[in-house]
């Protein structure tokens, strides 16, 4: 069906990217994948991390990219306070 095959395609495009490996139904992720999809997981956290805890921390006032990467956008000390958010968030100290 079309959901099927738009999944194919999806799958044999990130197969070109070396993110997947495998056939049929069978497929896993790389190294590059899992590494990929991790950097993409901890931005998505700082994003929400800014959406959360932005106004408390008083911090600037940016127009959201959720795809974009959150340190081209916040400066470094920005970042820093949402990643000690994040750590608060998760137990580690």
């Amino acid at each position: 069906g079309t959901v099927g095959a738009g999944a194919a395609l999806g799958l044999r495009q990130l197969q070109r990217r070396g993110y997947v490996e495998g056939t049929g139904a069978h497929w896993r992720l790389t190294a590059l994948g899992a590494s990929v999809a991790s950097r993409e997981a901890h931005n998505q956290a700082l994003w929400d991390a800014y959406r959360q805890f932005g106004y408390a921390l008083d911090l600037p006032l940016v127009h959201e990219e959720p795809t974009r990467d959150i340190h081209e956008v916040l400066p470094p000390r920005v970042v820093e306070s949402l990643e000690q958010q994040l750590m608060k968030g998760s137990g580690a100290r």
